[in-house]
């Protein structure tokens, strides 16, 4: 949801998950988003939501500091206004 606000406020709206990501990660390079870590966890949630895989404690655990650090950077992360 903060990405969404973040580029929702900048006056774009992203069809897809992967769109919104690709939007942050090439037009905000100063905000220090892992594209490649972003889409792991991206596609651990899809298999999730829409297939059904279930995803391990430890996939889980692993993925945790990635998480929170690409979430603090977004908590941070002031838009420029529309574009």
């Amino acid at each position: 949801m903060l990405c969404e606000a973040f580029v929702r406020l900048e006056g774009w709206k992203a069809k897809t998950h992967e769109c919104l990501f690709a939007y942050l990660c090439e037009r905000h390079p100063e905000l220090g988003l892992d594209w490649d870590a972003v889409d792991r966890l991206r596609q651990m949630r899809n298999r999730s939501l829409y297939y059904g895989e279930p995803l391990s404690f430890a996939l889980w655990r692993n993925a945790a500091p990635t998480l929170k650090r690409h979430i603090a950077i977004m908590a941070r992360a002031r838009p420029s206004g529309r574009n």
